[in-house]
């Protein structure tokens, strides 16, 4: 990451972000380093609110934030065990809502009515993908936590400028704010939502009851038995709150790593073409360290920091690897859901549109669906742009190394920017879908391609079938005179 050397009690640290020379103060191998969740770039409160989110939800990705309160027995509860607690409550719903809805699955299934299947299927697999889900993320608990504090050490450097270290601590603490609200926002919704659709349950049962029971209406489920309304909608309600919970806290935690790293390479673009700009004068002298000392950098050593520079890309690239490793197979559940969920969506606007009332699927469910499909539309945008904005901003040092490439001089200098451009160009540094789909400006061109054909398709077959029962009816009112008895 940086090239340095000891001299007493000092370190001669060359920054790769910033191609300076500074004194830092050397850390004795039997002191303590400052926790990255006192001073650094997670220190702040919307961070620790964040990462107390994500954690509840399965992601283990430190020591519990408020670890240090003095009621910190309360959290003290969200320990290994509660993944454990997910897991079976993962399990449950599933149990649970398999026996709910077999008959109406069966019932589907034999008369195809696409837009129920469509929806069943959906459901269904939103619910068992997080059982998925909380099985990952229990294993990832190592990897989760060696990409937290690689984040921190990257993005949060020793010796680094304390302009810098700050405003980039300030943007952080912005976004974890905005993402503890996007997830608090999600929730409240998925509880509204729930609450919306029992209640026209209700609704329904007066309708067609002899009785007002209201929310002691039974809920017959096969095998079971009967359990009041108000049992059935505090478990469903929890349990997908659970759910959705679990769903979104492995994206929202990606999303805050992503972030500092963007960041990063951000700032490293500006400086590399800020002191690699001008070729036959020296690099400007360094700024003054937190020491106050001002060292220049020999125009000898432009090499030593271009590799510098060359090391610091790479092993941010490599971080991004990293998290594309833990996190690829989460992301293409994820976009295999929202594509589903897109089917139901289109297909039940189609029906809609072309005036299909007879739907064979339950329309008190509506609100839930409806939730479930727009928190799928809110955090794919988010999850696909911040993956987008990373490689553009991995790759935004290509035009300035092409420029650099044709200015250098010693051959030392031209293999360091052919190698740097090579390795750019060969393999792209972004977030993946299991591996097969880069999430880049091509990806999401492609996806919206692939959506507007098959939308395109539903609404043509669509007209295709209203066009066939339309002039199937008359045709047949025509000619049955010529074939009945007189």
């Amino acid at each position: 990451m940086d090239i340095s050397c000891r001299a007493g009690n000092h370190l001669w640290h060359i920054d790769p972000g910033f191609s300076q020379i500074s004194e830092v103060p050397c850390v004795s191998p039997g002191s303590a380093e400052p926790d990255e969740l006192d001073t650094g770039l997670w220190s702040s409160l919307p961070v620790k609110l964040l990462l107390t989110f994500v954690r509840f939800f399965g992601v283990k990705c430190a020591t519990h934030p408020f670890v240090r309160l003095k009621h910190r027995r309360c959290f003290a509860w969200i320990s290994k065990s509660w993944q454990l607690y997910l897991l079976l409550i993962s399990i449950l719903v599933i149990i649970v809502d398999s026996f709910k809805s077999y008959e109406s699955y069966l019932n589907r299934i034999k008369s195809f009515e696409f837009t129920a299947l469509s929806i069943s299927i959906y459901r269904l697999f939103f619910v068992t993908k997080n059982l998925f889900f909380v099985i990952k993320l229990f294993l990832l608990r190592k990897t989760a936590k060696r990409l937290f504090k690689a984040v921190h050490d990257i993005c949060w450097p020793r010796g680094e400028n304390m302009e810098t270290t700050e405003i980039a601590q300030r943007k952080v603490r912005n976004f974890a704010a905005f993402l503890v609200g996007t997830g608090c926002v999600v929730l409240i919704v998925i509880l509204l939502a729930f609450f919306e659709s029992f209640r026209e349950i209700i609704t329904k049962k007066l309708t067609v009851g002899k009785f007002d029971c209201g929310w002691w209406c039974p809920i017959r489920f096969p095998v079971l038995g009967e359990f009041p309304l108000w049992l059935t909608f505090l478990f469903y309600s929890c349990s997908f709150t659970v759910a959705v919970g679990v769903d979104i806290s492995p994206q929202l935690f990606t999303m805050l790593l992503i972030y500092p790293i963007g960041l990063r390479f951000k700032l490293f673009t500006r400086h590399l073409k800020e002191t690699n700009g001008v070729a036959d004068t020296p690099p400007r002298t360094a700024r003054p360290s937190r020491s106050g000392s001002r060292l220049g950098v020999p125009w000898s050593d432009r090499s030593r920091v271009l590799r510098a520079q060359t090391v610091f890309h790479l092993e941010m690239s490599q971080l991004v690897l990293e998290m594309d490793e833990a996190f690829s197979t989460l992301f293409m559940l994820v976009y295999i859901t929202d594509f589903l969920g897109f089917i139901a969506t289109a297909s039940m606007f189609i029906h809609n549109r072309n005036g299909s009332a007879h739907l064979n699927f339950d329309t008190e469910i509506l609100p839930i669906f409806l939730a479930l499909v727009a928190i799928s539309v809110i955090f794919s945008l988010l999850r696909t742009g911040f993956g987008v904005w990373l490689s553009e901003q991995a790759h935004s040092v290509l035009p300035h190394l092409f420029e650099l490439n044709l200015r250098v001089s010693s051959d030392e200098d031209t293999f360091l920017c052919t190698s740097f451009i090579s390795r750019l160009q060969g393999s792209r540094v972004a977030l993946t879908a299991g591996g097969f789909l880069y999430i880049t400006r091509e990806f999401v061109i492609t996806i919206l391609g692939v959506l507007l054909t098959y939308f395109l398709f539903l609404y043509q077959m669509q007209d295709q079938k209203m066009d066939i029962s339309r002039w199937t009816k008359p045709e047949v009112d025509l000619y049955k005179p010529a074939f009945s008895k007189p």
